[in-house]
């Protein structure tokens, strides 16, 4: 009895330096990778914030109607998902370093190339081409990250990069307001600084990106030893249980995948139609001037980074992510409907800030579910496919809601409809769960939770 009890506390011991060691790496691979990447999707979230913020004054000059910019405001994501499961391919095959520097530069030089457009045709155009370059971002840094944290981390971690969403969209607001005031400076417009000011971190950043980085926890020279193989060893074990789809004919065929596709349509629709929509509603707003547009949407969004944080810290905790996809996403679409019908400014902002919040929190959660149904082989591709399904959503919400109001004069129904996909998309989580094609909460032991 005695030598089993020596024996057990030996093994205790030996597993909490184990969970020590990885805890360590973990930690380290967070402040080595997150910031710099968080850094570059903030500066892609400025995209969908500076047309919307630059449409206040762009529309003018270009002579666009609502429809003609809310089809170049969306067009961006109909060139992301054709390009995007190529683009993961590629990065599989030459590594997130290289590929991820290469989508950050050529993306930067197209964000300052739209300070050409001359009229809706080629708007519209460089909008298309700026979507194909930056194609594979977000599936490419969802598949780089699920090579480095363990699952029990996942939703925290995307939380922490998701970071950039809200504070794109908030700090974006205002910088884009006040670059802005550069009108007629040295004969050009001040949406035409806009663009060109904020396309150029991207390629300083790619560049950063290529000297910095690792493909892989075998590569990183500043874990010890012992971290490099904790955290492999932890990863590998990970993908060997989790290996339910292990070829491209398999993920293809899956009706799980095609769903999960299905619920980020509707996450996507919400989060594209706010960032690119939001200044023009807020401006909108009775006596609200351009500046205060800007400021106003800051206020609105920001609070969202904190809920979004806060909620999959939970998610984590408890090792729960179908609720929790579920229960923000029906708060969002009610927000949706709720906005369209509010009259009075302050109901509208506070709608507003429960409906950036819901939308948040509800997307970084949901990537935590994705990597862990596919192979290590086919895990670029999958979580690719799954975005370039959803991203159609990111298409689909701006130019509904721009056609509605081009048809009708109110945002109203475009609103509506949007809520109403977020209705679809809980349902469709929900449904998978009691399908059990996604993993239950108690699938998550105690042991990777405390990691």
């Amino acid at each position: 009895m005695q030598a089993r009890r020596l024996q057990d506390n030996k093994s205790k011991r030996g597993r909490d330096v184990s969970n020590g060691i990885l805890s360590s790496a973990t930690s380290k691979a967070q402040k080595r990778i997150l910031p710099l990447l968080t850094g570059l999707y903030f500066f892609a979230i400025l995209d969908r914030v500076n047309v919307g913020v630059a449409g206040l004054t762009m529309s003018r000059d270009l002579h666009l109607t609502a429809q003609a910019f809310g089809l170049g405001a969306g067009i961006f994501f109909f060139g992301y998902v054709l390009n995007e499961i190529p683009s993961n391919i590629m990065m599989h095959r030459l590594g997130g370093r290289v590929w991820l520097a290469r989508i950050a530069i050529t993306w930067g030089i197209l964000a300052a190339a739209v300070a050409l457009a001359s009229g809706a045709k080629s708007f519209v155009a460089l909008r298309f081409l700026l979507g194909i370059s930056e194609a594979g971002f977000f599936p490419g840094v969802i598949y780089f990250m699920s090579l480095w944290f363990p699952a029990a981390q996942k939703a925290k971690v995307n939380a922490a990069f998701l970071f950039a969403i809200p504070a794109g969209n908030a700090i974006g607001a205002i910088l884009s307001t006040l670059l802005l005031r550069l009108d007629g400076f040295m004969g050009l417009a001040g949406w035409q600084w806009l663009f060109m000011a904020e396309g150029l971190p991207p390629v300083l950043l790619g560049i950063i990106l290529l000297t910095n980085f690792a493909d892989h926890p075998a590569q990183a020279t500043w874990l010890s030893a012992e971290e490099r193989l904790a955290l492999i060893t932890k990863i590998n074990a990970e993908a060997d249980a989790d290996a339910g789809h292990t070829n491209i004919a398999a993920v293809l065929a899956s009706p799980t995948v095609w769903m999960l596709g299905l619920v980020y349509f509707g996450l996507s629709a919400t989060l594209a139609s706010l960032s690119m929509w939001l200044p023009q509603l807020v401006h909108g707003m009775g006596t609200v001037n351009v500046e205060q547009a800007g400021f106003i949407t800051a206020a609105a969004l920001f609070p969202g980074a904190f809920i979004m944080y806060l909620w999959s810290k939970r998610s984590d905790a408890t090792g729960e992510r179908v609720w929790h996809v579920a229960i923000p996403s029906v708060v969002a679409g009610l927000a949706w409907l709720c906005v369209s019908a509010a009259h009075v400014l302050w109901l509208k902002i506070v709608l507003l800030i429960i409906l950036g919040a819901a939308g948040y929190a509800s997307f970084a959660v949901f990537w935590a579910i994705p990597p862990r149904i596919f192979s290590l082989q086919t895990r670029a591709f999958g979580v690719a496919l799954i975005s370039a399904v959803g991203n159609l959503g990111a298409f689909f919400g701006p130019w509904f809601i721009g056609y509605e109001k081009s048809l009708h004069g109110s945002f109203a129904d475009g609103f509506e409809g949007i809520g109403i996909s977020l209705f679809i998309s809980a349902a469709l989580i929900i449904m998978l769960r009691k399908q059990n094609k996604i993993r239950k909460p108690q699938s998550i032991s105690a042991t990777e939770k405390r990691v």
